[in-house]
């Protein structure tokens, strides 16, 4: 759902990262380290997260003490960036930092929301999470690309359920693309596409998804469509016709 009243600071985590307050304020830092403070402490949710853990994610290559330092320079940095909002977002103690969830909308936290239901959030991923953070440290890059995989792990499981409940070639056309928007080499959604197509009696656009499929697997995987893609494309294609004009 959308950021509501009560909502003290919203997030766009998914491609470029935005951050701004109830009132419109600009919220998002200005350093790449105190944006990926933020979004270790927005993606752990209201679990509180061990300073000392946060440290090491963020400054791997440094001594314990050095990135404890670096970690209040940067707590400090965060806080300022985020009082316009008036509230407290960060709750902080000795040993812990949370995110006060309540007061927090996030992109991500509709995506995993979604359902078969209500899916229509699984278009809010059409980029891959947190895209101006990649480099920060060899740790938190690990981090972020398990959160990556896991989001899209998440949004793929419900997307291919929804486009299984599907009966109708419109609704199969919206479940596909869908699906394709979250992992474009996913050929169970192109056959379904293609598929729906045909029952519409859009043949043309049937065997352009085909050619779709075909382009994007050559590209990222250097191979071909599956036989059963190929077979489909054969059936919506119909007989051959001879030079005679004979089937």
């Amino acid at each position: 759902m959308p950021p509501n009243d009560m909502t003290s600071v919203s997030l766009r985590l998914i491609g470029q990262m935005q951050a701004w307050s109830g009132e419109n304020e600009n919220l998002l830092p200005q350093g790449r380290k105190t944006r990926a403070l933020l979004a270790v402490l927005v993606l752990s949710g209201a679990t509180p997260v061990l300073r000392s853990q946060v440290a090491t994610l963020l400054w791997s290559r440094r001594g314990e003490h050095e990135a404890r330092a670096s970690l209040r320079q940067e707590l400090l940095k965060l806080l300022v960036a985020l009082s316009p909002a008036k509230t407290e977002i960060v709750l902080v103690t000795r040993d812990h930092l949370t995110l006060k969830a309540s007061a927090v909308w996030t992109d991500v936290d509709d995506v995993i929301g979604a359902t078969t239901d209500q899916p229509e959030a699984l278009s809010l991923l059409d980029r891959d999470l947190l895209e101006c953070l990649d480099g920060i440290d060899p740790g938190f890059d690990i981090w972020l690309r398990d959160k990556r995989q896991a989001l899209r792990d998440r949004a793929r499981s419900v997307a291919e359920a929804s486009l299984h409940e599907q009966a109708e070639p419109d609704t199969t056309i919206l479940a596909a693309k869908r699906l394709l928007q979250i992992d474009r080499a996913h050929e169970g959604a192109w056959r379904a596409l293609m598929a729906a197509y045909a029952e519409k009696g859009e043949r043309g656009m049937a065997i352009h998804a085909y050619d779709q499929c075909r382009a994007i697997l050559a590209c990222l995987f250097d191979t071909v469509p599956s036989d059963e893609t190929q077979q489909l494309l054969i059936a919506i294609r119909g007989p051959a016709v001879n030079r005679s004009g004979k089937h």
